[in-house]
C-alpha cells in the first residue's frame, strides 16, 4: 500500500472520530480533573503529580485559540489526541493483520469505546498517553522491518524522543507498557543494544518539559499544585507522586480488594464495546497466535497484563465506589489491546466463513457489513453515557455556590468537586472575581497559606487556617466542616464561619436559591457520569442533613412539618439515611438518653441494606462504630424490652 493510501485511511478514521468527539464535547467545565487541567493549561502552570508538563504546554497554546470557551478548547485538544490515536491504531492493526476492514474495526471500536470516549471529551491526559503508546508501537514495528542501519537508527531516534515525551506526560502507564515495547523488538534485540547510544540523547530531549515545569514554578503561576520547585527533594516529591502514597496504598486494602479489582477489569473491559463485539475480543485472544505470530501476540499480552494484573498488584486501593471511579481509566492501554484482539477475532471468523461458504462477494459483503454493524452498535452502546454537550452539572453547582456568597468573601475550598469547577469559573470565566479562593490543604492556587506537600502536621495546618480566619475582616465561608474555633451556619452547599458567636453554636440556614437547586437536582434524572453521580449522592446526604436539622430547629410548626415531609420524600435511601444520622448526632457529639434510638437503628439498617457497594470503608466503619456504641449501651435492642 502506498503512503498516500495510508494517509487516506488515517484521515478517514481521524475525521469520523473527531466529528463524534466534537459533537459530544461539553462546552463548560466538568468534574474529575477537568477543571485542574484547564486551569493549569490556561495559566501555563503545574497540574497534580507528576505535573504532566507536556500536556500543560500543548494545552496552553490550545487555550489561546479563539473558539468557544476555554474549557471547550482544552476539551477539543483531548479529542484531537484521541482521533490521532485512533488513526494510528488503524495503521498498527493494518500492519499486523494486513486487512483494511479489520483495521477499521479496531480503530473505530476503540474510538467509540466507553471509557476512551469519555476521556476524549474532557481535559485529561489519557488520550495523549494512548497516542504516545500507539505511536511508539508503530515505530518499533517499523524499526524491526528496516534492516538498513541508517534507516533503523533514524526510526529509533524518533522512538526515543516520543518515549521521552511519554515520560513527560504519564510515566507510570508508560513504564507498565514498556515490556510490550521490548517484546516487539525482541527479535532484533542485539541490534537495538548496539544502537542504544543513539536513543538516549533523544529520550533526554523528550524530558525537557520537566525542565520547563521547574522553571515555570519559580514564576509563581496562578495554578501550581505544590508551589515553587526549589530543590531536588521538591522535584522528586512531585515526580514520584509521594503525596499520593496514602491514597495509592490504603492500610486496609488486601488481597480481597485486588481480586475484586481484577474482576472489575474483566467486566469493565467487556462493557467497553458492544456485547457481541466483546465475543470477538475473546476469539481474538486465542486466534492471535495464528494471525499475528508468537512475538506480536506475546507483546500484546504483556501490554494487557502490565496495565491490568501488574497495575492491580502495585496499587493498594480499597474496593469502594470512589476508588473504582479513580481506577477505571488506568487500564485504557489494555482496552486498546482488546480492540486489536477484536479485529483478530473478527478476521479469524471471516476466514473460517471464507473457507466454507461461497460466493466470494457474499463474504466480502459480510465482512464490510460486520465491521459497520459492530462499530455502530459500539457507538450506540456508549453514546448515552458520553454525549455531554449539554452537561452543565458542574457549572450549575459552582454558579449556585459563588452566586450566594457575600461580597468580597473568602471561600475555603477542599474537595476536587468544588475546588476545580469553582476555580475555573472564578479565575478563568471571571464569575464573582471579588471572591477569594483558598485551598484548605495549600494546594493548586498560588495564594496558599502553607505548602501542601505534607511538610506540616494536621494540627499545624488547622492552626494556620484558624489564625488566618481570625485575622481577616472578610466574611469567611468553607466547603467543609473542619476543626476550628468558630460558630457555624450550615447552608447545605457550604458553611459560614462566625467569629462573634460561641464556638458550640451550629445553625441550619434556609437559603431559597440553594434549596431550589437541590429540589431541581433531585427531581431531574440522575447523572450518568460516575464523578457527577458520586457528587449527586453526597449532595443527597447533605440535603437530608440540612432538612433533618431544619425540621428539628425550625421555630414554626408548619415549617417543621414541611422539612420533615422533605425528609420523608427524599431521604429514604442510603445517602439520605447517612445525612439524617449526621444531623441526629450533631449536638455535642455524644449520644444522650433522650436520643431516638428506634429511629436511629432504623436509619442504620436502611443505610446498610440500601446500597452496601456504594459505601466506602470510612462509612462502613462509621456505621459499625455507631452500632457497637449503641449495643454497648444496650440501646439498639427492642425499645419495648429496654424501655428506651
Amino acid at each position: 500500500m502506498s503512503l498516500s493510501e495510508y494517509r487516506k485511511h488515517f484521515f478517514v478514521v481521524f475525521g469520523i472520530t473527531f466529528l463524534v468527539y466534537l459533537w459530544s464535547t461539553p462546552e463548560t467545565v466538568q468534574f474529575e480533573d477537568d477543571g485542574l487541567f484547564i486551569m493549569a493549561a490556561y495559566f501555563n502552570g503545574i497540574a497534580h503529580p507528576p505535573g504532566y508538563p507536556l500536556y500543560t504546554i500543548v494545552g496552553h497554546f490550545m487555550s489561546k485559540l479563539p473558539i468557544g470557551s476555554v474549557a471547550f478548547r482544552i476539551h477539543l485538544l483531548s479529542g484531537v489526541f484521541a482521533s490521532l490515536a485512533c488513526g494510528l491504531i488503524w495503521l498498527l492493526t493494518f500492519k499486523l493483520l494486513n486487512n483494511r476492514d479489520s483495521a477499521y474495526l479496531a480503530s473505530l471500536s476503540f474510538g467509540f469505546s466507553g471509557i476512551f470516549w469519555s476521556q476524549a471529551i474532557i481535559a485529561e491526559v489519557y488520550t495523549l498517553n494512548i497516542l504516545i503508546i500507539v505511536l511508539i508501537s508503530c515505530l518499533l514495528i517499523q524499526y524491526c522491518n528496516h534492516e538498513d542501519p541508517r534507516s533503523s537508527i533514524k526510526i529509533l531516534r524518533w522512538t526515543g524522543l516520543i518515549y521521552g515525551f511519554g515520560l513527560s506526560n504519564h510515566w507510570p502507564i508508560l513504564i507498565l507498557s514498556t515490556p510490550m515495547f521490548l517484546m516487539l523488538v525482541w527479535n532484533v534485540r542485539q541490534r537495538l543494544v548496539c544502537q542504544l547510544c543513539h536513543v538516549l540523547p533523544f529520550v533526554m530531549i523528550g524530558l525537557l518539559p520537566y525542565v520547563w515545569m521547574i522553571y515555570r514554578s519559580q514564576m509563581n503561576p496562578d495554578i501550581s499544585f505544590y508551589g515553587p520547585i526549589s530543590s531536588w527533594r521538591d522535584f522528586l516529591y512531585i515526580i514520584s507522586r509521594e503525596g499520593y502514597q496514602q491514597m495509592d496504598n490504603s492500610p486496609t486494602a488486601g488481597w480481597w480488594d485486588k481480586m475484586m479489582f481484577g474482576r472489575y477489569v474483566l467486566f469493565d473491559g467487556w462493557r467497553q464495546f458492544a456485547p457481541v463485539a466483546s465475543l470477538f475480543v475473546v476469539a481474538g485472544l486465542f486466534s492471535q497466535w495464528r494471525l499475528l505470530g508468537f512475538k506480536h501476540s506475546i507483546a500484546l499480552l504483556a501490554g494487557y497484563l502490565g496495565n491490568t494484573v501488574i497495575l492491580i498488584l502495585l496499587l493498594n486501593f480499597d474496593y469502594d465506589m470512589k476508588h473504582q471511579i479513580v481506577f477505571r481509566v488506568y487500564p485504557l492501554v489494555a482496552y486498546f489491546i482488546m480492540s486489536v484482539w477484536l479485529a483478530c477475532g473478527f478476521q479469524y471468523v471471516i476466514s473460517i466463513l471464507n473457507k466454507n461458504f461461497q460466493p466470494v462477494w457474499f463474504i466480502l459483503f459480510l465482512r464490510k457489513a460486520g465491521v459497520f454493524i459492530l462499530c455502530t452498535v459500539t457507538f450506540f452502546n456508549n453514546v448515552s453515557a458520553n454525549y455531554r454537550a449539554n452537561d452543565e452539572y458542574a457549572d450549575n453547582y459552582s454558579r449556585v455556590i459563588l452566586g450566594q456568597l457575600e461580597r468580597d468573601a473568602i471561600f475555603i475550598v477542599n474537595s476536587d468537586f468544588t475546588v476545580l469547577p469553582v476555580g475555573y469559573l472564578n479565575k478563568i470565566e471571571g464569575v464573582r472575581d471579588d471572591v477569594l479562593l483558598y485551598q484548605s490543604y495549600g494546594l493548586i492556587f498560588n495564594n496558599r497559606l502553607f505548602r501542601g506537600d505534607n511538610r506540616m502536621t494536621e494540627q499545624e495546618r488547622i492552626a494556620k487556617l484558624t489564625g488566618f480566619i481570625q485575622d481577616v475582616d472578610n466574611p469567611v465561608y468553607s466547603e467543609a466542616i473542619f476543626p476550628h474555633q468558630f460558630a457555624v451556619d450550615y447552608y447545605g452547599l457550604y458553611i459560614k464561619l462566625d467569629k462573634n458567636r460561641p464556638v458550640e453554636s451550629f445553625n441550619f440556614v434556609f437559603n431559597q436559591s440553594i434549596y431550589n437547586y437541590f429540589l431541581q437536582l433531585f427531581s431531574s434524572p440522575k447523572p450518568v457520569d460516575p464523578w457527577s453521580l458520586m457528587l449527586y449522592r453526597y449532595q443527597r446526604r447533605d440535603f437530608c442533613f440540612l432538612n433533618t436539622g431544619l425540621a428539628s430547629f425550625a421555630l414554626a410548626q408548619d415549617k417543621r412539618e414541611f422539612f420533615q415531609d422533605m425528609v420523608n420524600q427524599y431521604c429514604q435511601n442510603f445517602y439520605g439515611a447517612l445525612g439524617q444520622i449526621d444531623a441526629m448526632l450533631l449536638g455535642d457529639g455524644h449520644l444522650t438518653p433522650e436520643f431516638d434510638w428506634q429511629l436511629f437503628r432504623h436509619l442504620l439498617d436502611l443505610a446498610v441494606t440500601q446500597d452496601q457497594q456504594a459505601m466506602n470503608l470510612n462509612e462502613l466503619i462509621f456505621i459499625e462504630k455507631l452500632k457497637n456504641l449503641g449495643i454497648d449501651r444496650g440501646l439498639l435492642t427492642d425499645p419495648g424490652k429496654n424501655g428506651s
